[in-house]
């Protein structure tokens, strides 16, 4: 090899490993809570049975696939979103990703969904808003009455075998250490960590959230060659039911 050669060969490495980490270091994990279908004034146990449902299994399959698109570091789970007075089937993906990227699974999980909106944190020292996550080992029951008695929703539980994980989104860290007080109340333990969340969508409005949406899955379609806006009303989507590259959140 010329000496010639030798130092192209080294500039482009050098390039290779400098665009490599600035992509890397633009990426940060990324929990993006997203619901399924929501059920006004069904009992929490009889929602609960239905994160087995294909309808759980095909919110899972459709974020399985948009995310693994993406990147490999995917965690996805069926969860119970519980409000003040109902109870709805919801969806929690961990992912690490770049802004744009979150932005295009959050509006596509959304637009599926027929949600209003899609609620995302990313830690972040020194953020405004708070994530909590409590375990305890009390029942589904106790927790969703002492939750809404506390005035804590809307929030998420996941239901595992020995133990239910309650997620917190605070914004504005405005309960303080009231979701600490309650994993007392209830047996068990919390968790926290400071950063920023951002709503995808609109809260107020559905066409104002499928109109936004849409805008963002256009706009980051015009720079990549994923093109899953054609795969939201598809039949593959809608029958799909298993994962590609995603797994369970740890407990």
């Amino acid at each position: 090899m010329t000496k010639r050669l030798a130092t192209v060969v080294a500039v482009c490495t050098l390039l290779a490993a400098g665009a490599d980490s600035a992509g890397q270091s633009s990426a940060k994990t990324f929990y993006i809570f997203a619901g399924v279908k929501r059920t006004d004034g069904v009992p929490n146990d009889a929602e609960a049975k239905k994160l087995e449902s294909f309808e759980q299994a095909n919110a899972i399959a459709v974020a399985d696939r948009v995310a693994c698109a993406l990147t490999r570091s995917v965690a996805v789970s069926g969860v119970l979103g519980i409000y003040d007075k109902a109870s709805a089937n919801s969806l929690l993906t961990k992912v690490n990703l770049e802004p744009a990227q979150m932005e295009y699974v959050g509006s596509l999980l959304g637009l599926y969904e027929h949600m209003k909106y899609v609620l995302v944190f990313s830690a972040q020292r020194g953020g405004q808003d708070r994530l909590w996550i409590i375990k305890t080992s009390r029942s589904l029951d106790s927790v969703a009455a002492v939750v809404r008695e506390q005035h804590l929703t809307p929030l998420s539980v996941r239901i595992e075998k020995s133990v239910i994980q309650i997620w917190i989104v605070d914004l504005g860290d405005k309960f303080g250490q009231q979701p600490k007080d309650l994993a007392t109340q209830l047996g068990g333990t919390a968790s926290s960590e400071d950063g920023t969340s951002e709503i995808v969508g609109d809260q107020m409005d559905r066409v104002k959230a499928e109109a936004a949406y849409q805008s963002a899955i256009q706009a980051f379609e015009q720079h990549s060659k994923l093109r899953f806006s054609s795969s939201v009303t598809s039949e593959a989507w809608q029958k799909a039911s298993t994962r590609t590259c995603s797994v369970e959140l740890p407990e």
